[in-house]
């Protein structure tokens, strides 16, 4: 394999301003504005231009992977961060050999000895479907651009690759794909013996495999699976990369794999998740039923350690059901308030796992496919394992209905990938990195790099303030602004973000009661507000046909909601962007207790983190332009946490200011 990076790295600079080449999505390989860019063509007559920021982070991870180190890569909104990865990543796999699918971990690893030879892999992991299949699209460009031969594959879940007509549709989709393969009724899971376990592709996405899967009848799914051995990277959802298991189950060497984690402003909340457990309280009596029902059928080998679980739910079900009051406690109270000091509770984990106690207690069947006595037990056995090394960081919050474990901050949850060769942690919104360090028991690198958009204007409005108290009166505030904006503007569409789900709410309400008392005269502006869509009650694609159509629109979301990561409000579908207020949750117990271990910065930092990265949904390119209006004094005490290549933009002015300098820069910009 030809030297990736270098072949790209180290061509002849350019002489003349790029402008277009029409690859990639955000920027690079699309167009830029720098004329001194690396540019490189393989065996396809595509080409391929890197910025020099760009440039810049494939040398930095390119060493900080030789090192073994844990690299903090910022890369603003627009910069190709995908496609950068990916080079660092086809740089460190180009020497490693993938393995055939079937070769057991002993047969490897002899294989590797003999022959010198040692499987190189790079873990991709993503948010979210739609960008796991960006990634191989990337992948698979770049491998025709520089004539390489990087294969890279996409593990997706059951729900966007199962092409069974009787199991894809279920809610609990995964447990009937077990009841329905281990009962050898899915003919497209035993098709799979019939198909070569080779493919000629070089990548293979979600929707190549369920297009293949389709066409031969066979599962995507598992298909999928199976080609993991034969690739080098590895694209995946977070969810996979942080059970602890994973790299056994695939038979992946952790020494060498390198992880790359994309959008990592969202790691330390995904690890909190995974590693909070959720009981209900129903179900761990229905629960303690089965299991007595177990035990009084027959005479069982292992009574007394089921029994010992038996007694260890009851304790917990009594400590419940006495006091049905929330409250939030550390684990040491909750075990000695519910009597449960003295248990081991590693022991009652192991008795779980060895007895296989969820398929004894509750066998998985096709007229119980949610089974919740099973997924009762599953959690319970992980609550056992992490309860067991928790620390003062960690809780219990309690109400009538259920309870839950959780943490402060993450204590060893990613034990499971010390041994990587390195780790790379990249987005557009990561620095401060205190929450990634708290991951990594690793000194962390920390780089930045320059923002490729220069079309841009920032403003902090001090004339709004979305306190809880004052909300009513700034959403009327706010619609009088949006109508400005609607009025005037006449290409492009108004994006208008809020702080919560209550807020949109509040905006939805005012604008349905504008609606009904508007008199004839004003029928303009009734039309105009008939037209504006909010998240929750209309698509992506729906705003997108408004925009073509009207030349104009106005979309509201929520800061965190299902607008605000992954999408690209490029060109006209963002030329107005106002920014509401800061996310900050209310003041409940988990919040106060994470407030005092934390401090008063810890919601503060992460709002402004979400600020960022909303910021970076309207501006995804060089040619790109768009004005910001941050409508909410507390923007100015907190101005230094805002991206630092977002800082040479703003400014201070009242939002009636703002209306009139937008416009200006708009069709200054469009003339331009």
């Amino acid at each position: 394999m030809a030297p990736i990076v270098t072949l790209i790295l180290q061509r002849k600079e350019e002489r003349k301003r790029v402008k277009r080449s029409g690859l990639g999505e955000e920027g690079p390989g699309k167009e830029s504005v720098d004329p001194n860019v690396g540019r490189t063509k393989g065996r396809s007559s595509e080409t391929l231009r890197l910025y020099p920021g760009q440039q810049a982070f494939v040398r930095d991870g390119i060493e900080i992977v030789k090192q073994g180190g844990v690299g903090v890569l910022e890369s603003p909104t627009g910069t190709g961060k995908t496609i950068s990865s990916l080079l660092v990543a086809m740089d460190y796999v180009k020497d490693g050999a993938a393995l055939p699918e079937g070769i057991s971990a002993a047969n490897a690893s002899l294989l590797r000895e003999m022959y010198s030879t040692s499987a190189k892999y790079v873990i991709y992991a993503c948010r979210t479907h739609e960008q796991l299949d960006q990634v191989v699209q990337e992948l698979d460009m770049l491998n025709r651009v520089t004539g390489s031969q990087v294969r890279g594959v996409v593990l997706g879940s059951r729900r966007v690759t199962c092409i069974n007509p009787r199991v894809c549709h279920s809610e609990n989709i995964n447990n009937l794909c077990r009841v329905t393969v281990k009962g050898n009724r899915c003919s497209f899971y035993s098709n799979l013996g019939n198909i070569s376990e080779k493919t000629e592709k070089l990548t293979i996405s979600i929707e190549d495999s369920v297009k293949e899967g389709r066409a031969g009848g066979f599962c995507p799914y598992f298909f999928l699976k199976k080609q993991v051995h034969r690739s080098n990277i590895i694209i995946l959802p977070y969810s996979l990369i942080l059970q602890e298991g994973f790299f056994r189950d695939y038979n992946i060497p952790v020494e060498s794999s390198v992880l790359i984690v994309d959008e990592g402003h969202n790691l330390y909340d995904a690890v909190i998740d995974e590693y909070s457990i959720s009981l209900e309280i129903s179900d761990l009596e229905s629960t303690l039923s089965q299991i007595k029902s177990y035990l009084e059928a027959e005479e069982r080998r292992n009574r007394l350690e089921i029994l010992e679980v038996f007694i260890f739910i009851s304790k917990i079900v009594k400590y419940l059901t006495s006091d049905p009051t929330a409250s939030t406690i550390d684990v040491n109270t909750f075990l000695y308030e519910s009597e449960l000091s003295d248990a081991n509770t590693y022991d009652i984990a192991e008795t779980i796992t060895k007895h296989r106690l969820p398929e004894k207690i509750s066998p998985l069947s096709q007229v119980n496919i949610e089974n919740r006595v099973e997924l009762c037990l599953n959690s319970l056995e992980r609550f056992c394992r992490i309860i067991g090394g928790c620390d003062k960081n960690s809780y219990i919050f309690r109400d009538k209905l259920r309870f839950q474990l959780k943490s402060i901050f993450p204590a060893n949850y990613l034990s499971h990938l010390e041994k990587l060769q390195s780790v790379l942690v990249v987005g557009g919104t990561l620095l401060p990195a205190d929450d990634i360090g708290h991951l990594f028991k690793r000194d962390l690198v920390e780089k930045k790099y320059p923002s490729v958009c220069q079309k841009m204007s920032v403003g902090i409005c001090k004339d709004f303030r979305f306190t809880y108290a004052r909300r009513y009166a700034e959403v009327q505030k706010l619609c009088n602004l949006v109508l400005e904006y609607s009025r005037a503007l006449k290409n492009g569409g108004v994006l208008v973000f809020l702080q919560s789900k209550e807020v949109l709410r509040m905006v939805q309400e005012e604008v349905k009661n504008r609606q009904g008392t508007l008199s004839h005269a004003s029928g303009k502006d009734m039309r105009l507000m008939h037209t504006w869509l909010f998240e929750g009650s209309t698509t992506l694609r729906h705003y997108k046909d408004v925009i073509s159509t009207e030349k104009t629109g106005v979309l509201f979301c929520v800061m965190g909601g299902s607008f605000s990561e992954g999408v690209n409000f490029s060109d006209d579908l963002c030329r107005v962007l106002l920014v509401c207020g800061i996310p900050l949750p209310k003041a409940t117990n988990e919040v106060l207790l994470l407030t005092k271990h934390r401090g008063s910065s810890h919601f503060i930092n992460k709002g402004m983190r979400t600020i960022n990265q909303t910021i970076g949904r309207a501006v995804r390119k060089a040619t790109d332009y768009c004005c910001v209006s941050l409508l909410d004094a507390r923007f100015l005490t907190y101005k230094e946490k805002l991206s630092s290549w977002i800082h040479p933009y703003v400014t201070e002015a009242t939002s009636q200011a703002r209306v009139g300098e937008s416009l200006a820069k708009l069709s200054e910009w469009r003339m331009g």
